[in-house]
């Protein structure tokens, strides 16, 4: 593939407006929130919050390049990761239980994310992952 002239689908996508449409349903989705199995129908968007403890804002607990994943995943540059807050499985064996269950991190706007994302981008990683456990 020409990577001069390869444009990711996410552009075609947002200059679509399919982008904006997604998002807009997702948000109305947390005003009575049925997003994992436990559907705990609580209004996010007012603050409520059901098993997970997460809100309507975003927790991110820390973003970087990963390594330890298969080599065609990571390249050279990395698996671009940002972890998110927050968990509605409960496992007592969780490697993450700090970030996934209490809580850790800073809450973060929508722009805040994308920063992120271009942050990793321009550090060379090669994707971007959202790892939460929803």
């Amino acid at each position: 593939m020409d990577g001069i002239h390869y444009k990711p689908n996410y552009v075609k996508v947002h200059r679509s407006g399919e982008l904006k449409r997604r998002g807009e349903a997702l948000w109305e989705m947390l005003k009575d929130c049925r997003l994992c199995p436990r559907e705990c129908r609580v209004d996010r968007i007012a603050g409520e919050t059901g098993f997970c403890k997460a809100t309507s804002k975003l927790r991110v607990a820390s973003f970087h390049a990963h390594f330890g994943e298969e080599r065609p995943l990571v390249g050279v540059g990395g698996s671009g990761t940002i972890f998110l807050s927050h968990c509605n499985l409960g496992c007592i064996f969780c490697q993450n239980w700090d970030i996934s269950h209490y809580g850790s991190g800073t809450d973060c706007e929508i722009a805040d994310l994308a920063g992120m994302m271009l942050q990793l981008q321009e550090e060379g990683c090669h994707n971007i992952k959202i790892v939460n456990w929803l």
